[in-house]
């Protein structure tokens, strides 16, 4: 299981959003460590990290399991092709709760995004869907987020509305009829709207160096908790990284 790397991703998007931080077209590199509460059964709090690379152009960003490329920028709105590996999903294997599942794997997510920012924030439309054929389904997530600079700090809260199609949920959270058993029945999962609720905090050490750290909170739909598969009803992620830029 891969999902403690998902905050990581949110580093990258972050940092961007920190003023006078990096120039167009530089290339940068961070180290990270990650922490995830998945809502499973028997699932425990995974811990991950590692150096990750990131690029930023004028047109082109780079990072860790996301790609972006900007179309058009007219009247402050941004236009842009977006990839996303999606790193929802378990392995059943050490997990005697999900004994009997089938393995549900990652997928690459593919789509457009449409933001624009000012003095009162920053706001972004995403539309995904998987191109990978694992889960064939989609997912519109629709953030706000808002920076706040003091001297060296920047704390950035947000939040996030995501609404997942009925085949990326059953996928994930689904219980097939092969998997049923005593104590598991069958479950097919219906769409799902997810609310999240995040805070980023960065430090500006020299002009390459940065210190970020932060948090999330997703609270899931009654489509996801009504699955026998899970025990929670929110996922919860901490992060922290350390990024040079070249």
């Amino acid at each position: 299981m891969k999902q403690a790397l998902g905050p990581l991703l949110l580093v990258l998007v972050t940092a961007s959003l920190v003023p006078n931080v990096g120039r167009a077209g530089e290339w940068g590199i961070g180290i990270g460590i990650a922490a995830h509460q998945p809502p499973q059964q028997g699932a425990d709090i995974e811990i991950d990290g590692g150096p990750f690379p990131f690029y930023e152009g004028d047109r082109l960003s780079l990072s860790f399991g996301s790609v972006s490329y900007r179309l058009i920028d007219l009247k402050g709105f941004q236009l842009a092709l977006e990839g996303q590996a999606r790193f929802d999903g378990f392995d059943p294997k050490g997990n005697s709760a999900l004994a009997g599942m089938q393995k549900r794997n990652p997928a690459l997510d593919a789509g457009f995004s449409l933001a624009t920012s000012g003095r009162w924030g920053a706001a972004q439309l995403r539309f995904l869907g998987d191109v990978t054929g694992t889960h064939q389904g989609y997912e519109i997530a629709a953030s706000y987020q808002v920076p706040y600079q003091s001297g060296r700090w920047t704390v950035v809260p947000s939040i996030e509305l995501k609404w997942r199609s009925a085949d990326l949920v059953d996928y994930y959270y689904g219980v097939r009829v092969s998997e049923a058993n005593a104590t598991r029945p069958a479950y097919a999962a219906g769409r799902a709207t997810n609310i999240s609720a995040g805070l980023t905090a960065a430090y500006k050490l020299t002009q390459r160096w940065q210190i970020l750290a932060g948090a999330e909170y997703l609270r899931l739909d009654d489509s996801i908790k009504s699955s026998p598969i899970i025990e929670k009803n929110h996922e919860a992620s901490i992060f922290s990284a350390l990024i040079y830029r070249f």
